[in-house]
């Protein structure tokens, strides 16, 4: 027997009504949701529905898209949760040890540097202790995975292209186009990817 779903013509077998039956959406907490099996609206029960060869009325056509509707937006209420949860705690790491020190000491120095020159780079390799506690612990960045990019979530990205966006605003000579082309080459990103990234600073009005 067809699974019945919310907005399906079905018959009840208990009252003998016919017609749309519904059923719940419902919040599945922070991954999720997902919509309840539906019930006759006669009798309120579930379990004497069978699948009607009667057609979809519009009505049910509307309500299914409403549940359609209301998934998407408990999925993204999930993905926007997560986001919200990265936000929250955002380079909490660098405020302990090993790294507070070691960025309290270099800060000063990169924010009068030019992102991706020699001597940046050699102030990175200085930093090293530092750097490699802070990308083992965070995930917004490439060098926590062992594939870089490839490994990364879309919430990462997000993160990430924040991260990225913020760095600029250190730097006397920061530009987030540019550190979006140096990055292009460092961490092996594809056209495509560089692409979206660029929608989307464009898009939040931050180049």
């Amino acid at each position: 027997m067809s699974e019945i779903r919310s907005g399906d013509m079905a018959k009840c077998t208990n009252c003998g009504y016919e017609g749309v039956v519904r059923g719940q959406p419902f919040m599945g907490g922070q991954k999720g949701g997902g919509v309840s099996a539906p019930w006759c609206p006669t009798c309120g029960l579930n379990n004497h529905l069978v699948k009607s060869d009667a057609p979809l009325t519009e009505d049910g056509w509307r309500d299914q898209t409403w549940d359609h509707i209301q998934m998407v937006q408990s999925l993204l209420t999930a993905i926007n949760n997560e986001i919200n949860n990265r936000a929250a705690v955002h380079d909490h790491v660098k405020l302990q040890q090993p790294e507070s020190a070691i960025f309290a000491k270099y800060t000063c120095r990169l924010r009068g540097m030019t992102y991706g020159s020699d001597e940046y780079n050699e102030c990175l390799k200085e930093m090293k202790p530092a750097l490699d506690h802070h990308y083992a612990h965070t995930k917004h960045h490439p060098e926590h995975y062992q594939n870089g990019v490839n490994s990364m979530t879309l919430v990462d990205l997000v993160e990430m292209l924040a991260d990225w966006k913020a760095a600029t605003l250190r730097h006397a000579d920061g530009d987030i186009m540019k550190s979006l082309e140096i990055n292009k080459k460092r961490f092996g990103l594809s056209d495509q990817l560089v692409q979206i990234l660029l929608n989307t600073v464009k898009e939040m009005g931050w180049d």
